[in-house]
């Protein structure tokens, strides 16, 4: 009888730990000191090599459910990201220098624009607060507002605009015990793109996540694993060379055809401001 009483009362708490609203009496910090926090948790290295095993999940091509792609990343902080594909269906290069992109494929030029697929390594290479702050407003994320909330079994600091109703915006969630980020939302051209960052490790002073999951309108689209990270400060600021890579590889016709767009946009706009001074 006792004992039945004991096991009711333990019930009775933990259903009342579970309805508590989380953050009721808990301390939760501003953006800007969270974010000193993740800085201080994840640290910047002069350079960072990884090795990983990414999987495209095919929705649109039943007969191609899965392609599998095994890709050399290059880290030169602040802000340098070169990745490189080893193995897959074809060969394929990103360089990021700072705010500027480039996709190579098989040869030729394929975009100088960042693509959704490519959104997870922002939180990866803005190491240095103040970076990762204007990288979060930019991408629509409200630094007045940080709030605490359950993921799973975790407690989480969130910045932004917390959920509401089974909806979801644009926001950045923190682990309440490492200050490791778990979890990256945005509303990026019309798709909700959800990123998932876990099995963190610790490399000397700083930390990377082993495995990143990307979820599209709540659609599984990628699982990256990293097999292999190493510190590395000798990687060459010239792998990141933008400038030199476009006069080394042919643009493919779909991007002579954006970039002459452009360049007609831009004259048909100085016309107008030209004709706007004499009317």
């Amino acid at each position: 009888m006792m004992i039945n009483r004991k096991s009711s009362i333990l019930c009775v708490i933990i259903l009342g730990w579970m309805l508590w609203p989380v953050g009721a009496s808990a301390f939760i910090p501003t953006a800007p000191h969270l974010l000193d926090l993740v800085i201080k948790k994840i640290r910047q290295p002069v350079g960072m090599t990884v090795l990983q095993h990414r999987q495209v999940i095919n929705a649109n091509d039943p007969e191609l459910a899965v392609t599998r792609i095994e890709e050399g990343l290059y880290y030169r902080f602040p802000g340098n990201l070169r990745s490189e594909i080893i193995k897959g269906p074809s060969y394929g290069i990103f360089v990021r220098s700072h705010e500027e992109f480039l996709k190579i494929q098989d040869g030729y030029v394929i975009s100088l624009e960042k693509s959704l697929s490519d959104l997870y390594n922002d939180i990866l290479i803005f190491r240095e607060r103040e970076t990762l702050s204007n990288y979060l407003e930019a991408s629509g994320i409200d630094l007045e507002l940080t709030s605490l909330q359950r993921f799973n079994d975790l407690i989480m600091f969130v910045i932004g605009r917390p959920p509401e109703a089974g909806q979801v915006f644009n926001s950045l969630w923190v682990d309440q015990d490492t200050f490791l980020p778990r979890k990256l939302i945005l509303h990026k051209e019309g798709t909700l793109v959800e990123i998932y960052y876990d099995e963190w490790e610790r490399f000397s002073k700083t930390w990377y996540p082993m495995q990143v999951t990307i979820f599209f309108n709540q659609e599984l689209y990628s699982l990256i694993k990293a097999s292999e990270v190493q510190l590395n400060s000798d990687i060459p600021v010239s792998m990141f060379d933008i400038n030199a890579l476009v006069d080394l590889y042919p643009q493919s016709v779909v991007t002579q055809s954006k970039t002459t767009l452009e360049e007609v946009e831009e004259l048909d706009r100085k016309i107008e401001e030209f004709e706007k001074l004499f009317e």
